[in-house]
């Protein structure tokens, strides 16, 4: 199912079609999150457990809205109910932009060698951001159980990068667009797209790869 643009931001994650994940896939990924252990304060935003937990819902409502809102220009919130905006690709030549799904095994089982790549290759000027999508009630409110198993699956796989929530920004900048998770797609520091977005999992060497391609590119 396509994300029509008619679909309210709070219903998205009611409604995403996960063609890269299959039913027995997502309730692999609910086991790995039930099997965790709460997540613990990181560079996230995580917190660990749910009487800590923000109130995201009025933190998403209270943004402020961008007309034309794109990588180069919207405000999100991560895990930890911090404020994020465009900023936040400043001090990098490449961000990785990880749009995954508590449910989603592919995501799941990508994400420890991702972790791994967001520490080999901080220095070389790249940075991973993940949004997690399946975090709402179907009133639209913020679920904290979901948020509670986001950060179970963030700690159990080592994903310990900064991870947003689906802001009304986000998803007219992007999530509108997708059909399915994970969905990767690579920004320059201004928050411009850089190359093509890539669809499904793929492993740490074909990662690399396609990071590395992309680096040299920039610095032509």
């Amino acid at each position: 199912m396509s994300l029509k643009k008619s679909i309210p931001l709070l219903a998205l994650a009611a409604l995403l079609t996960l063609s890269a994940c299959s039913s027995s896939e997502s309730a692999g990924a609910s086991s790995t999150a039930s099997s965790s252990a709460g997540a613990k304060t990181s560079s996230t935003g995580a917190v660990s457990s749910a009487s800590n937990l923000p109130d995201y819902t009025s933190l998403l409502r209270n943004l402020p809205q961008n007309s034309s809102p794109s990588f180069e220009s919207f405000s999100s919130v991560d895990l930890g109910g911090e404020t994020v905006t465009q900023d936040i690709f400043g001090d990098y030549e490449l961000t990785m932009v990880n749009i995954w799904a508590t449910f989603c095994g592919p995501c799941i089982r990508e994400m420890p060698e991702l972790g791994e790549i967001a520490k080999e290759y901080k220095e070389k000027g790249v940075q991973i951001i993940g949004i997690v999508t399946d975090v709402q009630n179907q009133n639209g409110s913020i679920s904290n159980k979901q948020i509670e198993t986001a950060n179970q699956i963030i700690q159990k796989t080592g994903a310990d990068y900064p991870h947003l929530l689906p802001s009304n920004d986000l998803y007219r900048a992007q999530l509108n667009q997708v059909d399915s998770v994970p969905t990767t797609i690579f920004v320059d520091k201004e928050g411009k797209t850089v190359g093509e977005s890539y669809v499904g999992a793929r492993s740490k060497e074909q990662w690399l790869k396609i990071i590395d391609e992309l680096l040299g590119g920039s610095a032509e």
